[in-house]
């Protein structure tokens, strides 16, 4: 199991506050204040940006951020790895698309209808695409994917 959430690549690193807790590995988006949250819109609009562990305090993939706590996360570059959340239920297989769950987490990229026709909004949608088989339709724990940032 890797200990680090970024795998592979030469993501853009960034920090800011939280607005609630988050955990390495989880999809982020900003809130009305401006502080980082877990994506929270199911196949919304998203941006490959995915919190990191706090190693340089000790912290590992395991420990949460406090709300108020400094997030350290990175914004992936196409072709950049990172170790991320896979949503509660999910079954995806190699090479699948993957789009925000709307809890931090990533599912499986379901293509809506209605959008089909508008690649601009699929495209934003997509954040990444799993390099492994996942599956937590039965998990007691979370669990992690190895993706590629699309």
């Amino acid at each position: 199991m890797p200990k680090n959430i970024v795998l592979k690549g030469d993501p853009i690193r960034k920090e800011n506050v939280s607005g609630g807790v988050v955990t390495p590995g989880f999809l982020l988006t900003f809130d009305g204040n401006g502080a980082v949250v877990h994506h929270d819109v199911a196949g919304g609009l998203a941006t490959s940006m995915f919190a990191v562990e706090q190693d340089f305090l000790g912290g590992t993939i395991s420990d949460d951020y406090a709300s108020g706590d400094r997030v350290q996360y990175v914004i992936g570059r196409k072709g950049d790895e990172v170790y991320a959340m896979l949503g509660d239920g999910e079954t995806v297989a190699k090479g699948d698309f993957l789009e925000s769950n709307g809890d931090g987490r990533l599912r499986e990229h379901v293509p809506q209808a209605d959008l089909a026709a508008d690649d601009d909004v699929v495209a934003n949608q997509i954040v990444a695409r799993a390099l492994e088989a996942g599956d937590t339709s039965g998990a007691d724990e979370e669990a992690r994917i190895r993706v590629e940032v699309v």
